[in-house]
């Protein structure tokens, strides 16, 4: 019985690590998209696209907050304001940051 807990806990952590990582991953994605696109390299229906999808998966995961930042930068890329770009993506760093910090101490917790 205690060894199906214990599984049961790794099982609940590794899911947080991934979803972690899944989120992490999106917002550094939203951001390369976001600023590609600010500087006119991306085209504006990709760019939409992806954070689109960005949007979603994050959603879906639960993330309502990185969702959020995300869907900030889209309605940018929606209004085709390159120059309103620039307080969403700190705001996305600001996000990123803070789940990068939040992997670092569930790493070091036994």
């Amino acid at each position: 019985m205690a060894s199906l807990v214990l599984t049961a806990c790794k099982s609940r952590d590794a899911q947080r690590a991934a979803d972690l990582e899944t989120a992490i991953s999106w917002l550094a994605t939203a951001e390369a998209v976001a600023q590609g696109w600010a500087a006119n390299r991306l085209p504006t229906e990709y760019a939409q696209r992806t954070l689109d999808d960005a949007r979603r998966d994050l959603s879906s995961a639960g993330n309502t907050s990185a969702a959020a930042v995300v869907s900030a930068l889209g309605e940018v890329v929606r209004r085709r304001d390159r120059d309103g770009m620039e307080e969403p993506l700190s705001t996305l760093r600001d996000e990123r940051q803070l789940l990068e910090d939040t992997r670092k101490e569930e790493a070091r917790s036994p």
